[in-house]
């Protein structure tokens, strides 16, 4: 019968069937119980023991991790200890309310609204000390900022300056390309100004360095994407696209003077609310035209946000777009608005990269958004996207790319991505990478540790041009990423 209720586990209506029947048959059906229950039924001696599974809103994922932290430390012995233990577990307040509701924790001391009435606080208490003890850990190897993406009740509790991003960057119901918005129009420029209202909460927090207006915009994933040329493909009657043809309409006058520019067979100027493919490659003529138009898309896309954001905030540095890779040289258009250009770079050496930002005519200090290093000598079957050997080469490679950064005249600073290893399940997309300072239980990489530490001791000197940055490379291997 444990396996015939094992087969219902996720249907509720028919567990409660089936539990009746076995009551029926005389057989004991034994409560949750956080020390004795399985992921699923199963059967104690003349008895059948609940599955944690089969009980709401824990899910599956948490009641494995669950049993997996019991089975390697032995039983819980209270509640205090119960929730210290699972705090990795990314266990919510609900989740535990639902196991004390459920009778769970009843073999635990105190009664169920005793526990009710501690709980939250218990773990109120347990999530502060992690907070303490993180910052202590990240500041022992000389860390000096959180970095994008941190969790923001991070912000109030640590003694570390952090920089964060705009919520949500605007958007229009109608898009170019993928997620380019049709940044000429009055909408653009109306959500830009809600959107930029989300920076008013910080905006005298002095441990605020500044923030992103975005990450990777997926149109930019396209190399020497031409963004006018995707206005007249699109099908739809865009404000950009009215402006591009009016700009047309004023350069040429006349349909046939675009024609013999352009090489087309126009009968009129709305001929230009037909799709047209790669109009950039008809002539010399129609790329410089779409280039130039290009070019005001793009400055319209960057100084209208920046300006709304300046509006609300002007007291933190807005730190670029987080661009993926520089895929067109006009990504650097309106670079003006910023006061740091921020690019994300996988590499062994990000120098190349920095330098390219500064060859477009960037008079800005770079940062970088993020870069990693993982390796596959813990048990975790990915890399990311930059592979080395072990854990003392993942040390080393951080060492070395930091200390590039610090050399290089134009670099800022660079956010090491990320905090913690993923879980070896994989997080929201699949992901699951060797790539934190520490592991999932909070220990730090101690070999990687120490050469975080001898890279921060040496940043300032790097910087200043009194000390050389190491020569030291890690050993690579071919990365493994999704």
């Amino acid at each position: 019968m444990a396996s015939l209720l094992t087969s219902v586990i996720d249907n509720s209506s028919k567990v409660i069937e089936y539990v009746q029947t076995c009551k029926g048959m005389g057989i004991d059906i034994l409560p949750p119980d956080i020390n004795q229950s399985e992921r699923n039924f199963t059967a104690q001696g003349g008895a059948i023991r609940y599955g944690l599974s089969a009980l709401k809103s824990i899910g599956k994922a948490m009641v494995d991790q669950l049993v997996a932290e019991r089975n390697a430390r032995g039983p819980f012995q209270n509640l205090q200890e119960f929730l210290e233990r699972i705090s990795e577990c990314d266990l919510s307040k609900r989740i535990v309310e639902s196991l004390i509701k459920a009778g769970a924790l009843d073999c635990l001391e105190g009664n169920r609204r005793q526990k009710m009435m501690i709980y939250t606080s218990i773990m109120d208490n347990i999530s502060q000390s992690k907070k303490k003890m993180m910052a202590g850990q990240m500041m022992q190897m000389g860390m000096n900022t959180l970095g994008n993406w941190s969790d923001q009740r991070l912000f109030e509790n640590t003694p570390i300056p952090y920089v964060t991003s705009l919520p949500e960057f605007p958007e229009t119901e109608k898009k170019i390309f993928r997620d380019f918005p049709d940044v000429l129009s009055d909408e653009y420029k109306e959500n830009a100004k809600n959107n930029a209202k989300a920076l008013a909460a910080r905006k005298d927090d002095p441990m605020m360095i500044g923030y992103f207006l975005r990450n990777e915009p997926s149109w930019a994933f396209v190399d020497n994407l031409v963004l006018a040329d995707e206005v007249l493909y699109n099908p739809e009657k865009t404000v950009c696209k009215e402006k591009l043809i009016a700009f047309l309409k004023e350069k040429y006058q006349t349909v046939d003077r675009l024609n013999d520019a352009w090489k087309l067979s126009l009968s009129t100027f709305e001929d230009l609310y037909q799709p047209i493919r790669d109009a950039s490659a008809k002539s010399e003529a129609a790329k410089e035209d779409q280039k130039t138009f290009s070019k005001e898309m793009l400055r319209a896309y960057v100084e209208i946000p920046s300006k709304a954001c300046r509006e609300v905030d002007p007291n933190h540095m807005i730190l670029g777009m987080r661009w993926a890779w520089i895929s067109d040289p006009d990504l650097a258009t309106g670079w003006e608005n910023f006061d740091v250009f921020s690019i994300n770079c996988y590499a062994v050496d990000p120098t190349e990269a920095i330098s390219h930002v500064v060859e477009l005519g960037v008079d800005l200090p770079v940062m970088i958004g993020e870069f990693h290093f993982g390796a596959l000598d813990t048990g975790l079957s990915a890399t990311g996207l930059e592979g080395v050997l072990t854990q003392k080469d993942r040390g080393k490679a951080y060492r070395y790319y930091c200390e590039r950064v610090a050399a290089h005249p134009n670099g800022v600073g660079c956010h090491y991505f990320q905090c913690y290893d993923q879980f070896v399940l994989g997080r929201f997309d699949g992901e699951n990478y060797n790539i934190g300072l520490f592991d999932i239980c909070s220990r730090p990489y101690q070999d990687m540790a120490s050469y975080v530490k001898q890279c921060s001791e040496a940043m300032y000197e790097i910087a200043d041009g009194t000390k050389v940055p190491t020569d030291e490379k890690a050993e690579s291997i071919p990365m493994i990423a999704y």
